[in-house]
Parts: C-alpha cells; sequence; structure tokens
C-alpha cells in the first residue's frame, strides 16, 4: 500500500508539498497548474484545489477518485502551529488520528473511522492516517488556521477540547454534519475559483461553518440519541482523549467511562474491546506504559517517569514495566 508522507499548513508552501507527495508516490499523471493538482492515472483521478484564503487562513477541496488503496499520512509538528478542520461530503471515506508510530498500523486501519458527512479537526502535532480506498470517490473540504488565528479568534471555543500530553497540548475531536453544515461545505466546494470576490466569499464561509461547529458543540450536553455505529465509536473516542488526559491521577472507574460514553457498564465493556482490541484496565495499563518508555527514552529519571505515568511506588513501576516489555527501564535509559 502507498503512503504518502505530507505536511499541511495554511500557505502555498504545504499545498506544494502535498504535489510533492503525490508527484513521487505515482510518478507519472501528477500535473500542478497555479493552485490545483490535476491527477490522472491507474491509481488516481481528480483534482486537489488550494485557496490561500487570507495569509492565516488555508482551503484545500479534495475531489479524487480513486482506483487502488492508498493512505495520506500527515507528518506532525512538534507543536501546534496550526488547527485544521476536514468536512467529508463523500461516504465512504476512512480516516483517523493517531500520534505516534509506536501503534501498530495494522490496528490503526482498523480503528479507521467510517466518515459520512463528519468533522475530524486536530492540531498539527496530532499524527493523522486517511486511508483512501479502491473504488471510492472522496470529496471534502480541508480548513486550516494557523495558530496565531486559531488563539485569535476560535481557541476560546475550543479550549475545552484541548488535552494535555507530556509532549505538550493537542486538539482532536471528531463532529457529525448537520444538514445547514453539509450545505455550508458544499457551498465551499462547488464555489467558482474564478469569482474575483472569492476571498471575501470564503473567509465569511469559512467562519460561518466553524460557527455551526462550535453551536452544535456547545450543546453537547444533551445526550445523542442516534444509535448508530458512527456515533458510538465517536464517544469511545473521547473516552479513550479522557484516559490520556492525565496519568499521575488513578484510573478513571470504569461506571464513570461508561456514562460519559452514554452506554451501560456492560455495554461499555463490550464496545471497548471491540474498538480498541484490549479490556478497558488492560488498555490503561498498557497506554500508560508506552507512555513511560516514550518519557524514558527522552532522558527523564525512573523516578521521574513513574510519578508521570502515576506509579507511587518505583519498585512497582520498574516490575510492571518489565513484565510488559521484558526489559527495566533503567535498561531503556543505558539504551540497551
Amino acid at each position: 500500500m502507498k503512503i504518502l508522507h505530507i505536511n499541511l499548513d495554511e500557505t502555498c508552501c504545504g499545498f506544494r508539498q502535498l504535489y510533492q507527495a503525490f508527484s513521487d508516490a505515482f510518478k507519472k499523471g501528477v500535473q500542478l497548474k497555479g493552485t490545483v493538482i490535476y491527477i490522472n492515472n491507474d491509481y488516481v483521478k481528480g483534482k486537489i484545489t488550494f485557496f490561500p484564503v487570507t495569509r492565516r487562513i488555508g482551503i484545500h477541496v479534495f475531489e479524487l477518485e480513486n482506483f487502488v488503496d492508498y493512505v495520506i499520512c500527515r507528518v506532525p509538528t512538534k507543536y501546534p502551529e496550526s488547527y485544521s478542520f476536514v468536512f467529508a461530503l463523500a461516504d465512504n471515506d476512512v480516516q483517523h488520528a493517531f500520534r505516534s508510530f509506536d501503534e501498530n498500523f495494522d490496528e490503526m486501519v482498523k480503528l479507521g473511522l467510517n466518515i459520512k458527512k463528519n468533522i475530524y479537526y486536530s492540531s498539527a502535532n496530532v499524527e493523522r492516517f486517511v486511508l483512501l480506498k479502491k473504488g471510492t470517490n472522496s470529496k471534502a473540504v480541508s480548513i486550516t488556521f494557523n495558530k496565531q488565528e486559531f488563539n485569535q479568534h476560535l481557541s476560546l471555543f475550543f479550549e475545552s477540547l484541548v488535552s494535555v500530553q507530556p509532549s505538550g497540548e493537542y486538539l482532536k475531536g471528531y463532529e457529525t454534519m448537520n444538514t445547514k453544515m453539509v450545505a455550508a461545505a458544499s457551498e465551499i466546494f462547488n464555489y467558482d475559483s474564478l469569482s474575483s470576490t472569492k476571498n471575501l466569499f470564503l473567509e465569511g464561509s469559512v467562519y460561518r461553518i466553524i460557527a455551526m461547529l462550535v453551536d452544535k458543540l456547545k450543546n453537547k450536553e444533551v445526550p445523542a440519541t442516534e444509535k448508530s455505529e458512527l456515533v458510538e465509536i465517536a464517544r469511545l473516542m473521547h473516552v479513550k482523549d479522557k484516559l490520556f488526559q492525565d496519568f499521575t491521577k488513578p484510573c478513571p472507574p470504569l461506571e464513570d467511562m461508561a456514562r460519559l460514553a452514554h452506554m451501560s457498564p456492560t455495554k461499555f465493556k463490550i464496545a471497548f474491546k471491540t474498538i480498541f482490541r484490549m479490556p478497558y484496565y488492560k488498555y490503561y495499563q498498557h497506554s500508560r506504559l508506552m507512555i513511560a518508555r516514550e518519557l524514558l527514552n527522552k532522558g527523564l529519571s525512573v523516578k521521574e517517569v513513574a510519578y508521570e505515568v502515576g506509579f507511587h511506588n518505583t519498585s512497582h513501576f520498574t516490575t510492571t514495566f518489565k513484565k510488559q516489555f521484558k526489559i527495566s527501564p533503567r535498561e531503556i535509559k543505558n539504551g540497551r
């Protein structure tokens, strides 16, 4: 399977990187004309259009017919230098976000979210894989704000969704689109790029559709009534983010997380294991030990790492770590 590594931002530089990634991966049938990438080969047919709306906001419009399976991997930055909101207008795209390559890639693909009129948003320090399947059509609008624009106009609305990891803050989330949001995203998708008022129209459209998203997120205190698999997966991803927020505190009780996911404890146990391939408490233990290994590789002491991942006894941490990885924390620090 082909994997395209890109580092999109809100500028033309990021768009040229996208062109280079497609060109390197498919070798032929990829042309850049102005701010449009045209693709016509045995693998993909279609175009990607870039609109540099302002110096701080960029829009990518994807319209692709896929003849093979391939993956677009957004390479994460060290810090959240930009923020992207992807509005998927096709029914059969698959995409999901992962923070690191430590997780098994096959498992990543299995956990991909089947998108149907859905929004995915994240900061640039979140790794994202977009799996494009053979025989599907990809239609999406991606809006990217640089850090300054996001902090000035949008951070207040999303601050409750920002998670804190040992490596810093990150933003990641899913939301389904209502009818008005689909219409607004479709207007951007279908807009005449030759119009003399395009930047004025697009800037207004950007903030209009983001305002719709903010309103929808603010009303999420009311439990959703849909019982679709998509809603359940989105809720479980939210639970996963809560688990990763602060490992210095005890593992949240399963019953509390079940309430957060609007499920009974029994249903939550089954659904969680189905999605993450591990029971709830085992997944928590595995995850914090993976974080511990990452922190040891960054040079933190065994005692510091033990505290960061919630072990108040260094000896207990060492025993648990060695049982998981067949190597002691000190051996990791010594480079063995």
